[in-house]
């Protein structure tokens, strides 16, 4: 059987869930889920591993994120560096399973893609300030188009949201 299709035929068999729980379609070529609302597209990564992408589909294509943003503290990266494919297919399987109540609806999604979506950016931010050599003024006054796409989406849905105390936590 070519990689792909085991690929495909895993997906199947460990997200079933979302089919005959959650009422979304597979798509095969994609392996992709889809309901009305939410997209769940799962890619291999490096080989022994998994990508899950999430979003809405009411919602920018940019704001399309990774389930690690989203669940970073409830995942063990000790072991998935140690797992094979099929096993960390499974792990990732059970991780969304487990929070399938909030990342399958609408509204609970809305609010963790926001919380998700400021995590990332402040990690870019990190990144970029001193490999940039910036201040966080700097930064924040002149965002490259992406980040500024990230950081006016955000401020639309939280106004009262400010990237600089944060930040200046990481560089004090």
């Amino acid at each position: 059987m070519p990689r792909e299709q085991n690929f495909t035929e895993l997906i199947k068999k460990y997200f079933l869930f979302l089919v005959d729980r959650y009422s979304f379609l597979f798509n095969e070529k994609q392996n992709m889920y889809s309901n009305k609302k939410i997209d769940i597209a799962i890619s291999e990564f490096e080989r022994t591993s998994i990508r899950i992408e999430l979003w809405l589909r009411s919602e920018p294509n940019f704001t399309q994120i990774d389930i690690d943003w989203l669940l970073r503290e409830q995942i063990d990266y000790n072991i998935i560096n140690k797992n094979l494919l099929e096993e960390n297919i499974k792990y990732y399987s059970e991780l969304l399973h487990k929070n399938a109540y909030i990342l399958t609806d609408e509204a609970m999604f809305r609010r963790i893609l926001l919380l998700g979506l400021k995590k990332m950016f402040i990690n870019i931010a990190i990144g970029r300030i001193p490999a940039e050599r910036l201040s966080i003024a700097q930064y924040l006054n002149n965002l490259p188009s992406m980040d500024k796409q990230y950081y006016d989406y955000i401020k639309e849905k939280d106004p009262n949201w400010s990237p600089t105390e944060e930040l200046k936590k990481h560089f004090a």
